[in-house]
């Protein structure tokens, strides 16, 4: 499903996880309403988001205290792109750690959760809250950068998104530059991301997306023709049915 969210096709996306929801209502991310807030997510729809794992965990009488906190981060950051600041600061800033700890930044949302806190700082009027998670992030990428590990196209994306909200727009730029040299191609998705309006009329960064988008593009261009001459989603939905028949 984020496959075809990051190619474009939203509506696409939306089903595959409808039918995610249909198919396993009892499992925890269906529960908590993570599945169902995919969708919107994706299409910047981050009120919806967060709305969607409210709905969800109210219709199962769950808490968010009660959920893993890799979904609390989720929440939080929805809440912070949605322009809940005081929500998003009261979600996340007691939830995250005050110093690296690699199993959260190693993880699901954590790098983005502490943006998120940062941001939600920002945008509330107090910039030198946002410092400390800002710096926190900061850390995490010069240990790996000084390691053997490879970073990959979305922790440089990830570690250009943290000098924007520093403020350092040329290394922003660079480091983005970097991460789509490398594949970073979640141009459909993270567009929507207020976080980047620092620099939505600097000539660098819309030549660097629209050399993305036009790779997106023409990607989606390949898969829709795949799609119609293989009918890849009937057969998929074949062998979903077939899987759900042997599980009865």
């Amino acid at each position: 499903a984020q496959n075809y969210a990051s190619l474009g096709e939203p509506e696409i996306a939306a089903e595959w996880m409808s039918a995610a929801v249909r198919d396993n209502p009892e499992v925890m991310w269906v529960r908590t309403g993570w599945v169902q807030a995919q969708a919107p997510y994706w299409q910047g729809d981050y009120a919806g988001a967060a709305e969607a794992m409210r709905r969800a965990m109210a219709s199962k009488e769950i808490s968010l205290g009660q959920i893993d906190p890799t979904l609390r981060f989720f929440y939080g950051i929805n809440l912070s792109l949605a322009g809940d600041f005081a929500g998003a600061i009261e979600t996340l800033s007691e939830e995250l750690p005050h110093t690296v700890d690699r199993s959260v930044m190693g993880g699901y949302y954590g790098v983005d959760a502490y943006q998120a806190l940062a941001w939600a700082y920002v945008r509330s009027g107090l910039p030198e809250e946002s410092l400390p998670p800002l710096a926190i992030v900061g850390d995490w990428f010069a240990e790996r950068s000084a390691s053997t590990v490879m970073m990959k196209s979305p922790d440089l994306f990830a570690a250009a998104r943290n000098a924007v909200l520093t403020g350092s727009h040329d290394l922003a730029l660079e480091r983005l530059e970097q991460a789509v040299k490398a594949g970073w191609r979640d141009y459909n998705i993270e567009r929507h991301d207020p976080r980047w309006s620092a620099l939505a009329d600097n000539p660098r960064y819309q030549a660097l997306m629209a050399e993305v988008k036009a790779d997106v593009d023409r990607q989606r261009a390949a898969v829709e023709r795949i799609d119609a001459e293989e009918d890849f989603a009937a057969r998929l939905e074949q062998a979903r049915l077939a899987r759900q028949q042997s599980d009865d």
